[in-house]
């Protein structure tokens, strides 16, 4: 069973580009496979501006990419908008990847990421010249546990208002095809690839890096107003 992440229009309600840059910011990374999307979101828990870029290698290119995955030319919009980045040549280059990253948002107070890349990103943390300045380290896992948690943190937060999200082709574009899969108990994930019907090349990476910056900003937020951990 399956069902929306979110209407599209509480979506495109809460976008803006009027939410500022300040205090500590959060990154959620969806790492994707070596020829596959990775995405990034960037949270700024105090005033709620969300913000998210892809990257993909540069081999084949973005025109070829768009014709193979049936989006005409998505991708090379979203390069135009500088919402879709080149990182590698035939494979993602991480560190690079973090590079970039850190070039556009700055040094995070905290990143957060599937368990399942862990030893990957620390590495590439290390090759990149994070080391100890890098922000705190969060894995979560994306099974119905922990993401049915991060899921409601991620949805109570946009329907609440506290998340501020700058206008992105990318991120729509992540909700017209990210579906939410139910289990027999009622909990809720963004569901993979094999499930519900979902589009094989469905680009959602960018949500599932969003979800992840959100929730653990939320909580920031929280454990700084005394509120429980969650």
């Amino acid at each position: 069973q399956t069902s929306l992440l979110l209407d599209a229009g509480v979506w495109e309600a809460a976008e803006t580009d009027e939410a500022g840059c300040a205090g500590d910011t959060c990154w959620g990374l969806d790492i994707g496979g070596s020829a596959a999307m990775t995405a990034a979101a960037c949270f700024w828990a105090d005033t709620g501006r969300l913000e998210s870029v892809a990257f993909f290698p540069g081999r084949p290119g973005l025109a070829d990419r768009g014709r193979a995955d049936n989006v005409g030319d998505l991708y090379e919009r979203m390069a135009e908008r500088g919402e879709l980045a080149i990182s590698g040549a035939d494979a993602i280059d991480l560190p690079d990847v973090l590079a970039q990253l850190r070039e556009r948002w700055g040094t995070p107070a905290a990143i957060v990421a599937d368990r399942w890349r862990a030893d990957s990103l620390r590495e590439a943390l290390r090759r990149a010249g994070f080391r100890g300045g890098r922000g705190r380290l969060v894995f979560r896992g994306g099974g119905y546990r922990e993401g049915s948690e991060d899921l409601a943190a991620f949805r109570a937060a946009v329907v609440g208002g506290h998340v501020r999200p700058v206008t992105s082709l990318l991120l729509r574009s992540g909700f017209n095809v990210a579906r939410v899969a139910v289990d027999t108990q009622g909990r809720e994930k963004l569901a993979k690839a094999s499930q519900g019907g979902r589009r094989q090349k469905a680009r959602d990476d960018c949500i599932a890096a969003a979800i992840l910056c959100v929730a653990i900003g939320m909580r920031e937020i929280e454990i700084r107003a005394g509120g429980r951990a969650a």
